[in-house]
């Protein structure tokens, strides 16, 4: 609903907009859960393979995302994306970039 693409139908279009209007908590909601998603799912792969690139990658790329709706969503900043979360991915990629840039 929130990105209410121009490819669907202009009924499902109407509709994506009312439920944006109506309900702006629960559409900035699911976007920003489906990027913790993401994120859970890079650290489930850094984890179990080693993948560090893909968690790196993933992070750069959600980070401000989740930052943005942490900011809309009440609660969200004191239960999901907490400062120590936000804190420890927010190393992660500072520690990165300073090893490619030493």
């Amino acid at each position: 609903a929130e990105k209410n693409p121009v490819s669907f139908p202009d009924d499902a279009r109407q509709i994506m907009n009312s439920l944006t209007q109506k309900y702006p908590v629960e559409i900035s909601l699911f976007a920003a859960l489906e990027r913790l998603d993401y994120i859970i799912y890079a650290i489930e792969q850094y984890i179990d393979r080693g993948h560090s690139d893909i968690l790196l990658e993933v992070l750069y790329r959600s980070m401000p995302h989740v930052d943005a709706y942490a900011k809309t969503i009440p609660g969200f900043t004191e239960t999901v994306w907490t400062d120590a979360f936000r804190d420890w991915a927010l190393s992660l990629l500072t520690e990165a970039q300073t090893a490619v840039f030493a």
